[in-house]
């Protein structure tokens, strides 16, 4: 296989906004990849190795640039964030590309998205993957005020005045990627935690959760496996958030879980 990895881009319309879907592989896609907040199908899979590994083992990922992020729209007004959007424009992209079933992995918010999804169309999931994920995107979690301390700080035209640490962390996470913070601070003023729980239902698709020792965003999950009870659950050490999405031991949990899976379906 060339060292070149060719992602085909398709946009699918959602409700009047634009999503950019990528695709790698020649096949009918088979593994539905959601990135994190303020990444993009690109940055948080092809350019941290999920892409080329997914390809070695014969799946076919694809994914969307969720809106407000990468080449997607990136509308301004909070309304347009709801979290239940995003499960729309993910059903909408499943039926574009014409795909039944698909193993579903998600990172960060990301993950929150993919749980959410496969509560509510456990039919098109294989299985369930879930990435550097806690307690935070429980409804019933008491919300936190980081969200509104990372709005600020996005939205800020002093970014040297910034006094909270996730706030600036956030920033120049989301500058390195060239984001509309605009767009990024209007999601993160929807309510509580981007991509969090908003309707309950029991969990039947077969789940792995994958968490990182030394998570500052993240840093309880014992409520969310208490409530989704997955199959297996894997703490990465020496990692923290960020550094989860690059750890190749992430990468093999995922593979492994997702090919037993297909070995027992």
């Amino acid at each position: 296989m060339s060292d070149t990895i060719k992602l085909t881009s398709t946009i699918v319309d959602s409700d009047g906004l634009s999503i950019h879907w990528q695709q790698a592989g020649n096949q009918v896609p088979d593994l539905l990849c959601i990135h994190g907040f303020s990444s993009s199908f690109r940055r948080n899979w092809y350019g941290a190795g999920w892409v080329r590994a997914f390809l070695d083992t014969g799946y076919s990922p694809f994914g969307p640039d969720l809106r407000g992020h990468g080449h997607s729209d990136k509308p301004h007004v909070h309304g347009a964030y709801f979290p239940l959007v995003h499960i729309d424009d993910l059903a909408i992209g499943l039926t574009q590309f014409d795909v039944k079933r698909v193993h579903v992995i998600g990172f960060s918010m990301g993950a929150a998205i993919a749980l959410q999804f496969a509560m509510l169309h456990p039919e098109k999931c294989k299985s369930l993957t879930l990435i550097g994920v806690g307690d935070k995107i429980i409804d019933t979690y008491p919300p936190p005020m980081e969200p509104m301390w990372i709005a600020d700080a996005l939205s800020t035209s002093r970014p040297d005045l910034i006094s909270s640490s996730i706030g600036r962390t956030f920033r120049a996470f989301a500058e390195r990627g060239q984001n509309d913070l605009d767009a990024l601070a209007a999601m993160m003023r929807t309510g509580g935690w981007p991509g969090r729980l908003i309707e309950h239902r029991p969990l039947t698709v077969p789940t792995q959760l994958i968490l990182a020792e030394r998570d500052a965003f993240m840093p309880t999950s014992s409520h969310l496996i208490d409530t989704i009870t997955p199959r297996k659950v894997t703490v990465i050490e020496g990692t923290d958030h960020l550094s989860l999405a690059l750890a190749p031991q992430a990468i093999s949990c995922t593979l492994e879980f997702i090919g037993a899976t297909d070995v027992s379906s």
